[in-house]
């Protein structure tokens, strides 16, 4: 929930600095889905990045308690990956309602505004 909650509030800034961008995107041809699409795909690479690097430590870490405790496995496979698809699910569920607002925005206000 905090990693949903960081990068639903990292986009909706993303979207509220870059209105004026949006407006020219929208005022210059650009329908609702490919505004929909940047904001979405913004998203989604960075929680894709997020997942990344988290593997890497958790890997990393997952090494040190083997080490430290008797009987136990460093890297187990299936958790690793349902850990990347759920984030990654809540990620663009997360990513979601930034990206509607910003195909709702109004290129005139976001013109006059900027």
């Amino acid at each position: 929930m905090l990693a949903a909650t960081g990068l639903y509030a990292l986009l909706a800034y993303q979207v509220t600095i870059r209105t004026r961008e949006i407006g020219i995107r929208s005022e210059l041809g650009a329908d609702r889905r490919s505004i929909v699409t940047m904001v979405l795909r913004h998203g989604v690479r960075l929680a894709v990045a997020g997942v990344l690097v988290g593997a890497v430590i958790a890997a990393s870490g997952a090494r040190l308690l083997q080490s430290l405790l008797y009987n136990t496995q460093a890297i187990e496979a299936s958790s690793y990956a349902s850990a990347a698809i759920g984030m990654l699910l809540i990620a663009v569920t997360a990513a979601c309602v930034p990206a509607l607002r910003a195909a709702r925005v109004n290129p005139m206000t976001a013109l006059r505004e900027g």
